[in-house]
């Protein structure tokens, strides 16, 4: 077996118990709270309080999230390198930062010094719970024995399978965010108008419907699933929460209630994510056919 590791990073949002489960290693994405210097770190839920950080969402509070430069990639990269491993870093999609360049950055500079180490860098056009997904297959591949050019071809198979639909409770966040006029956000909260986010072939979030109450948006979330989804015995559905755990558990009973996965899921979302979207975020994830563009 080629003597390579898998690495992964925090905006993955798998649980950590399957990071340690295939000795995963893990490039932690920093957060900062408004007005303080501390720089945080989502743990993969081993610490995380999810209710606490929404609670301070709640309460005005707002989030700073950094990319990871080139250096921080040397560091993370190099001790492996020396040991005589190989390494395969599956990343979260290019279109949101600039963190996967960086790392582009830092694979060619420590191939100057380590010219017969493989470094393998693999943009997932995912992120948060449809980038686990991804992961969890190709941590199963290279479990089963695959060499490190048979894993980059296998996860580019099924990359653009991972489907993720998305609605958010409080247009704020989306505003904040740049993705939402001030003017369609005010509009949208007074007339309860509900959009439905996807991810799509390029790795990029954009808008799929508007549908009005949430009521709708969880029926809509619903159908996308009935519509997309692909041999669901076979693979997992995860439904991402911000805060609003009733409705991930209602979501849950209407799916099961008519289609057979073979398990679903329901994960809180992390702080990195969370700052972007916002308390109310409600989300499904699974494999399914090809993501548009």
């Amino acid at each position: 077996m080629d003597k390579y590791i898998l690495i992964i990073d925090s905006n993955s949002e798998l649980p950590y118990q399957y990071a340690d489960k295939y000795d995963l290693k893990v490039i932690y994405m920093p957060y900062f709270f408004d007005g303080e210097d501390v720089e945080r770190y989502y743990d993969l839920g081993r610490n995380y309080n999810a209710e606490e950080f929404f609670a301070q969402l709640r309460k005005g509070k707002t989030t700073i999230t950094v990319q990871k430069n080139p250096h921080h990639f040397i560091d993370f990269f190099e001790p492996f390198l020396k040991e005589g491993k190989d390494i395969f870093y599956l990343g979260f999609s290019s279109k949101f930062s600039g963190t996967f360049s960086n790392a582009m950055i830092a694979k060619k500079e420590l191939l100057k010094t380590y010219p017969d180490r493989k470094i393998e860098l693999m943009d997932s056009t995912a992120i948060s719970v449809p980038l686990a997904l991804i992961v969890l297959k190709a941590a199963e591949k290279k479990e089963e024995g695959a060499t490190i050019e048979e894993l980059a071809a296998y996860v580019e198979s099924i990359k653009y399978n991972a489907n993720t639909y998305i609605t958010v409770d409080d247009l704020t966040y989306l505003k904040r965010g740049g993705r939402l006029s001030g003017s369609a956000a005010f509009l949208g909260s007074v007339l309860n108008i509900r959009p439905i986010i996807r991810l799509n072939k390029e790795g990029k979030l954009v808008p799929e419907d508007k549908v009005k109450g949430r009521k709708k948006a969880i029926s809509y979330l619903v159908e996308k699933v009935l519509e997309r989804a692909i041999d669901p015995e076979n693979n997992i559905l995860i439904i991402s929460q911000a805060d609003c755990e009733e409705d991930g558990l209602q979501l849950k009973q209407y799916i099961a209630e008519k289609m057979n996965f073979k398990e679903i899921w329901i994960r809180s979302v992390g702080p990195v994510i969370g700052s972007h979207c916002g308390p109310g975020t409600l989300a499904v994830s699974f494999f399914g056919k090809e993501r548009e563009d």
